[in-house]
């Protein structure tokens, strides 16, 4: 299943700043799971050169994993994503490299909820 608005919101940020359009060139082709801890969900994203696809399943081997409650992978887009992964709440399997950039990546795309709430109220 993919993961439409979520990918359309990534997408659009990804376009609007040159330091995460680079970053998805980088990782074109890449695969990054998330697979959530405690519940039957796994979230993956791949990265075409210019954009990224945002899918609940995958038939390519992600290049880097990560794992986590649900809490823990949420302070990935925070200020401290390190100590998540200090602490050990979150696990890295794979390309660690890869997955620091996917962080970035994502971390660059992140949606302003003021911005994305004006779009839908007005």
């Amino acid at each position: 299943m993919r993961l439409a608005p979520l990918q359309s919101v990534l997408n659009r940020n990804i376009a609007g700043a040159a330091a995460a359009r680079k970053l998805c060139k980088q990782l074109a082709g890449k695969v990054l799971a998330l697979h959530i801890t405690g519940l039957p969900l796994s979230v993956f994203f791949r990265s075409d050169g210019e954009r990224m696809s945002v899918y609940t399943a995958s038939t390519e081997a992600p290049a880097a994993t990560l794992s986590g409650t649900p809490l823990a992978l949420l302070r990935l887009p925070g200020p401290a994503p390190e100590a998540a992964i200090r602490g050990g709440s979150i696990h890295i399997e794979g390309d660690a490299e890869i997955a620091q950039a996917f962080s970035e990546l994502l971390k660059q795309a992140q949606p302003d909820l003021e911005e994305e709430l004006s779009r839908v109220i007005g």
